[in-house]
């Protein structure tokens, strides 16, 4: 048995600009401090908990109590429906996605399970608001932790229980950040980069080896997942430090 592990923002859901105008206007709303305009990828750990807590020290010096990640949060949460109720383009799938995903539920080697650095909520919210079928699936979020690779480290612990298996023969890991690859080298687990919602992203100079635009394409897609193996060295051409 063989584990497909998704990440969502920009890889199910094609929501990465809304969830951050919406992030950015809430950390701004509940503290004041203004985040917008930052390079989000020289964050240590690009995460909703990982990035508040960040910028929270920067401007506080300290960390967030757990009552005020509660309120950035709710804040978030509030922004994020207001722009589904305004404008509900904004939390489309990512082209093909669904019927991809349900197709590979399907299918006799491969298991799927999540794993994104968006609050457990928010994450909720966009996979419903996108029209997925999630429920039954294992969802390891950025709730009670900062780094990405111990939110894929939980993914795969769920996984494992709840296929009640005691490994997976093949692990890959489906993102379109730079962050993503570098979780999954850095665990050894194969990756598929998305590139639908980015197409100045950084994936190949970090070492992704299979990148697809989107999931039209689902026999694509599927090679891609057999041929996928952990992310190589970045490039020496790469800006991203």
């Amino acid at each position: 048995m063989q584990l497909a592990i998704f990440d969502i923002d920009g890889t199910l859901t094609a929501t990465s600009k809304v969830d951050a105008d919406c992030y950015v206007q809430a950390v701004k709303d509940v503290f004041s401090i203004d985040v917008d305009g930052s390079d989000w990828s020289q964050f240590r750990h690009y995460t909703d908990s990982g990035i508040f807590s960040d910028v929270f020290k920067q401007a506080r010096g300290r960390r967030p109590t757990v009552e005020e990640d509660k309120l950035v949060q709710k804040r978030f949460l509030n922004l994020m429906r207001e722009a589904f109720n305004t404008s509900p383009e904004l939390f489309a799938e990512v082209p093909g996605a669904i019927k991809m995903l349900q197709q590979l539920r399907l299918t006799e080697n491969w298991v799927v399970a999540l794993a994104t650095g968006c609050w457990r909520l928010s994450a909720e919210m966009k996979l419903d608001c996108a029209g997925f079928e999630w429920a039954a699936l294992p969802l390891a979020t950025c709730d009670g932790f900062y780094r990405r690779e111990d939110i894929m480290r939980d993914s795969l612990k769920q996984a494992l229980q709840t296929y009640a298996v005691e490994q997976f023969e093949k692990i890959v890991y489906i993102g379109d950040g730079i962050w993503d690859v570098r979780g999954s080298r850095n665990l050894g687990f194969g990756f598929v980069g998305i590139q639908h919602e980015n197409h100045d992203s950084k994936l190949a100079e970090e070492g992704a080896g299979q990148i697809i635009p989107n999931y039209q394409d689902i026999n694509g897609f599927l090679m891609a997942l057999e041929k996928a193996g952990p992310p190589g060295l970045p490039s020496a051409h790469s800006s991203v430090k």
